[in-house]
């Protein structure tokens, strides 16, 4: 009997507080019995008035500044490993629920499958609770969500850990610390659930108190959230005695749920799911089936197939071992319960349609109810307007058509959940319209996954359990509106240096510069941010033309980084609008700044100046060398191009040098003396544009050849190229990586030439990891400026190009927009190299570069969005 009572290690029925269970109070126990033969099961220690007070200090020791609250990852890690450890003990916890209860172990072992579903689902939710970012009348404002603090969730004895798993996976998914009163007749399955969280759960985040009404009321007193589910008589009561606090309460209490069977419903199918929705639980469920309105054109029939159902399948037993026996009938929960509803049965005016066969041996034994079933029952009658709790079913009068059903139904106080069986669906999607109840179900029922909310209305409840409405119960929505000295002080800012910063650009633009030399950009940016007050440190990470720019106004805040580059493209200058992305950097700093000076925000600003980003790849360097790491917490930059997109394909890239080396010999006189280099470049070419058929369509490979020979008279010995690979990912370059380079080894061999293969020295561009959170921001800023994006789904079908800050953003969290300048060119055209020259270039410019840095500020002063920056970063990165 131990092994079933405990699944870990034998420990006494004490309530459970702060990560242990604590010493019994021999005053407070509570002698549990078995349903099934009324037998005692064990003595359970019911919590203390101290031991409550010790539950709730332990609870709200959980600080607003633990990990617990400010960590979503640790908290989605840890609600998943509970699901696990719960998963691998599902036997011995369904025993134990099965044991308290009476109900068999195929129904106790389907509902541990439902928690440790609904504990899986709630860990996904932890790292998604957004807010709503808006600009209204020049005020900056948004919302967020925070936990309540110590929540208390007490629960029934019908669905004993169910209950609480739907209650506490929400609860914990928000962040709050948890105590769980049971139901005083059925607490050993909670308890358990509390010894498996042991080395789980940090202390004080779960608290489990055995006891009964004095144990509630004082958790109603003290917690910040109370959630319940029981009889709507205690609900009320409960209701009564939050009022004074104005305490949030979730309610999920009675029903007297209804089903229409209409005339053309199958018949079969529908008396299954009827008696299931009635009689499973032995009809402790408070969305059980209990009234029934059959059509008149199959009264009889109804009632003749239904009765045969009950009788062929539902069998009353002691026997709760059976795994496979879906349809055992178990016990009502003890002998209050059961001299309720058999009162039912014998002050009812009427006799049974039919009552279901109990052996003698059962029925002495446990608190066994047959499943019973009224017929024509009048819908003024106890049996049509009361909840009873029990396997009784009333079959109402029949009605003649769909609307006097609907009304018929909504007659009841209750609206909990309802059930509408037939094969019209126009029929009923109609009566689901009208019924007054919170759960409808269609030609089914008692279906309910993790992710639908669950409640009633009327005297059924208030509020939700599962779905994304049971964590708006468990958490408390905040708006700020600010000022609109932010906005106002980056506007001002960006208008004071306009002309300043048009002059740098079209001297940038004027004076292209190629690769690691672009001396004279460098010199202007690191001058002009020196003037604005910034400290700038010139040649980092090894390169001449690099610098860092930064001002700070607390140690403490968080830090942002800007990046700017200034190099041009050979042949057709600033052609990708590189003097652009010189002033966007730069405008966001120097506005940064701005903000910093006048207290708004507290923080670092940094502008990492990155050179050689269309050839050598700057940024790379400051990423292996950990600047963006050691010196921010995120990373933003602009790039212009013809379109406004946040997640347009800015491909993995890497850059292979080939070079082949043959034999040289006269091309007229003796050329099978030679080995020509230049035919295994061709047969490589050819190669590759064979294997292009072969790739994904977001795969690239393209080049050029440098060097094909010296002389046409001679056999080529020497002929070099450069190429380049892209890909969506930086894991899916790998693989294309080493399929161009069999190309190339490949063309070596058939030809008989030496080839050398050199990818690029500091390793390859990743893909750009766009922070869904920030950009999320970014894109409102932009749409109160009047731009339009197209759905993330089409923008994921545009390839843009490639960048080196793909790498800053999987050291940082990071975002690369790009902007349109008005120009349909595309980006390394001349085309674009004219247009990013031009005044409406400029301020197309400009105008994202405020909303950057708006972004920027919000990351600095908001600390749920910046939860939720880190929160993106950690689940999306590869590992």
């Amino acid at each position: 009997m131990s092994r079933l009572l405990w699944p870990i290690t034998g420990k006494q029925f004490t309530p459970y507080i702060h990560g242990q269970f604590v010493k019994p109070s021999s005053q407070y126990i509570r002698k549990l019995v078995n349903p099934n033969d009324k037998s005692h099961l064990v003595d359970i220690h019911e919590a203390s008035p101290s031991q409550v007070e010790e539950a709730i200090v332990s609870a709200k020791g959980v600080s607003v500044n633990s990990e617990w609250q400010t960590n979503p990852k640790y908290r989605r890690d840890r609600l998943l490993a509970l699901a696990q450890r719960l998963e691998q003990n599902d036997h011995d916890m369904a025993h134990i629920e099965s044991l308290q209860t009476g109900k068999p172990l195929s129904d106790s072992l389907y509902e541990i499958s439902d928690v440790v579903d609904c504990l899986r689902y709630y860990a996904g939710y932890c790292d998604k609770f957004y807010g709503q970012s808006q600009a209204l009348n020049n005020m900056h404002t948004y919302t967020t969500r925070e936990p309540l603090g110590t929540v208390s969730l007490i629960t029934s004895f019908n669905y004993p850990l169910l209950l609480v798993g739907w209650k506490l996976g929400p609860a914990l998914a928000a962040g709050n610390s948890a105590i769980v009163k049971p139901a005083p007749q059925t607490p050993l399955s909670s308890l358990a659930l509390a010894d498996l969280a042991t080395d789980i759960l940090p202390p004080g985040v779960l608290n489990v108190l055995p006891g009964g009404i004095e144990v509630s009321r004082s958790l109603i007193d003290r917690t910040d959230k109370t959630s319940f589910t029981g009889s709507t008589q205690v609900g009320q009561k409960i209701m009564r005695h939050a009022a004074d606090r104005l305490l949030p309460l979730t309610l999920e209490c009675g029903g007297k749920n209804a089903a229409i069977v209409c005339n053309d419903a199958d018949l079969d199918k529908t008396v299954e799911s009827i008696a299931m929705g009635a009689f499973s639980n032995a009809g402790q469920n408070c969305c059980a089936i209990s009234r029934v309105f059959v059509h008149k054109s199959i009264y009889d029939t109804f009632l003749d197939k239904l009765s045969n159902t009950v009788h062929n399948s539902w069998k009353a037993t002691l026997d709760v071992e059976g795994e496979n026996e879906y349809n055992l009938y178990g016990p009502l929960i003890d002998d209050n319960q059961y001299k309720r509803v058999l009162k039912y049965v014998e002050n009812s005016n009427q006799t049974p349609f039919f009552t279901g066969k109990i052996s003698t041996t059962t029925s002495s034994q446990g608190y066994f109810v047959p499943p019973t079933i009224f017929a024509n029952v009048n819908d003024n009658t106890p049996l049509a307007t009361e909840e009873i709790f029990g396997p009784i079913l009333s079959v109402m009068e029949p009605f003649d058509n769909l609307d006097e059903a609907i009304n018929r139904v909504n007659q009841s106080v209750y609206g909990l959940a309802s059930g509408i069986f037939s094969q019209d669906i126009k029929k009923a999607h109609k009566a689901a319209s009208l019924i007054k109840a919170g759960f409808i179900w269609v030609n089914t029922y008692n279906v309910m996954p993790p992710s639908l909310p669950f409640g009633g209305r009327n005297l059924s409840g208030i509020g939700k359990d599962l779905g994304k409405s049971a964590l708006d119960q468990f958490s408390f929505e905040k708006s700020l509106s600010m000022s609109n000295d932010i906005k106002q002080s980056v506007n001002s800012t960006i208008k004071s240096i306009d002309k300043e910063l048009r002059e740098i650009s079209l001297q940038v633009h004027g004076n292209p510069e190629i690769g690691d030399n672009e001396f004279q950009a460098c010199k202007v940016l690191c001058e002009y941010m020196e003037k604005k007050g910034f400290e700038v440190t010139r040649e980092v990470a090894g390169l001449k033309t690099s610098f860092l720019a930064k001002f700070s106004n607390s140690k403490s805040g968080r830090r942002v980084g800007f990046a700017s580059e200034y190099d041009a493209l050979p042949g057709i200058g600033h052609a990708c609008g590189h003097n652009l992305i010189a002033i966007q950097g730069v405008a966001c700093a120097i506005s940064m700044k701005t903000l910093m000076d006048k207290n708004l925000v507290q923080g670092t600003v940094v502008l990492f100046g990155t050179p050689a980003e269309e050839s050598s790849s700057g940024k790379i360097n400051f990423v292996k060398e950990g600047l963006f790491k050691d010196n921010v917490d995120v990373a933003l930059m602009l790039h212009p191009t013809a379109q406004d997109l946040l997640y347009g394909r800015l491909l993995a890239m890497d850059n292979l040098e080939i070079e082949y080396i043959g034999k040289p010999a006269h091309a007229s006189m003796a050329p099978w003396e030679g080995i020509n280099a230049l035919d295994a470049m061709v047969q490589a070419i050819t190669s590759i544009g064979l294997m292009r058929q072969q790739i994904l369509t977001t795969d690239r490979v393209h080049g050029i050849i440098k060097k094909g020979g010296e002389s046409p008279n001679v056999i080529p010995d020497k002929v070099s190229a450069s190429y380049r690979a892209r890909s969506l990912t930086k894991n899916q370059l790998a693989s294309l990586k080493s399929r161009v380079e069999n190309c190339f080894k490949g063309a070596g061999y058939a030809t008989g030439c030496e080839v050398i293969l050199n990818w690029h020295k500091m390793g390859p561009i990743d893909d750009v990891f766009m922070n869904d959170a920030m950009a999320a921001n970014f894109k409102n800023y932009m749409e109160d400026e009047g731009i339009v994006y197209k759905d993330r789904s089409q923008e994921e079908q545009i390839v843009v190009a490639s960048t080196d800050f793909g790498n800053v953003s999987y050291s940082v969290p990071g975002i690369h927009p790009t902007y349109a300048i008005h120009t349909n060119a595309g980006n390394h055209t001349k085309e674009f190299t004219d247009a990013s020259k031009t005044e409406i270039a400029h301020e197309d410019t400009l105008r994202a570069a405020k909303c950057l840095t708006l972004t920027a500020a919000d990351v600095l002063m908001d600390d749920e969005l910046y939860k939720q920056v880190v929160a993106d970063f950690e689940k999306g990165k590869p590992q």
